[in-house]
């Protein structure tokens, strides 16, 4: 279905990039920055529920346990576990070993954490106390950019490396790797990667955002399927993806736009500005309603409505269009805008 995306609420929310956004298991949004703060909003985002600190550089990623643990990754090279349900002391445990930058930490299944960082290597550890790292995997690469763990494909990790930070997206290496045996199975050379939230899993496929083009690698076959060129401008980099749903994909670029790509044609059907910098991160809030945080450390609210359903009815000779339930939500959206932190 075709989508009408409206900026509702834009606001400085840290003093610093924002590294990642979260979709708490409660409903809340967290948010990290270079300014080593996590901040945690009500659930009507009309104030901060709680500031986390601790540590000593800029945090880039948020995960959370089913049990509602908050993991944080650091470019202080340590993995913090919050309990988010108290008032003080929040932080329970630091996880140390990583010897470089992290970029990314996530909840694995049986009852594990992987991490990534700039040191070239992933790492395993347990998902509870005391926290140990029960794996060190070294990489052929001395980055790896990203780390996710596979729903399609059972016991499948897939990380992402590159030679050097500065080499942006190109020379990416993608590699499978069995979670039980950390062994590798597959590896993909060549592969545009532009960021740590530039890589997610998508039906059964993978997407990964480079410069300027998407790659598709099927999960099944384990080799690359396609190459779209979003851009014939080389200065696109694709620095977050989200799926949301009708075969359409969001993607956050350096310019401070949200595109959005329909996944059967491959084409841009409609973009926003709504940054003046990187977007690190797009999540969907609740239907219709998404938050993006970017490097200019602004958190900014919207929408992306459906202009008609997705099925067309075709009726003596022409098409009808059915309405959506968008113009029924007025009065709920006008109350959200007034009570929101981020109302101008």
């Amino acid at each position: 279905g075709l989508k009408e995306m409206t900026l509702t609420q834009s606001k400085k929310a840290h003093k610093d990039w924002i590294g990642d956004l979260l979709l708490l298991n409660d409903g809340r949004i967290a948010s990290c920055s270079g300014d080593k703060t996590i901040q945690i909003y009500n659930r009507n985002m009309n104030s901060i529920d709680m500031t986390l600190t601790g540590h000593e550089m800029g945090v880039r990623y948020l995960s959370q346990l089913d049990n509602g643990l908050l993991l944080s990754a650091s470019i202080d090279c340590n993995i913090k576990v919050w309990d988010i349900n108290k008032t003080t002391d929040q932080c329970i445990a630091t996880l140390k070993g990583h010897e470089h930058w992290l970029r990314k930490v996530i909840p694995i299944s049986k009852n594990r954490i992987a991490s990534c960082g700039q040191d070239g290597t992933y790492r395993i550890w347990e998902a509870s106390a005391p926290y140990s790292c029960i794996k060190t995997v070294k990489l052929e690469k001395n980055d790896c950019i990203s780390i996710i763990e596979l729903k399609y494909k059972e016991n499948t990790l897939v990380t992402v490396e590159r030679n050097s930070s500065f080499n942006f997206c190109e020379n990416c290496t993608m590699t499978f790797w069995d979670s039980t045996s950390y062994e590798k199975k597959v590896t993909i050379q060549d592969v545009d990667c532009s960021s740590k939230n530039g890589l997610i899993e998508y039906k059964n496929r993978l997407l990964v955002g480079g410069n300027g083009r998407i790659t598709t690698v099927s999960i099944e076959s384990q080799q690359i399927e396609n190459i779209v060129d979003i851009s014939s401008n080389d200065e696109l980099y694709i620095c977050t993806l989200v799926d949301i749903g009708n075969d359409i994909i969001l993607f956050g670029d350096q310019k401070g736009k949200v595109n959005q790509l329909n996944m059967k044609t491959f084409e841009v059907t409609d973009k926003i500005q709504l940054h003046k910098g990187m977007i690190y991160k797009i999540i969907k809030t609740r239907d219709n309603s998404y938050a993006s945080g970017c490097e200019d450390g602004y958190l900014s609210l919207w929408e992306a409505h459906s202009f008609f359903e997705v099925d067309y009815k075709f009726r003596d000779g022409i098409y009808c269009y059915t309405l959506d339930s968008r113009f029924n939500q007025k009065e709920d959206q006008k109350e959200y805008n007034e009570n929101s932190i981020f109302s101008r």
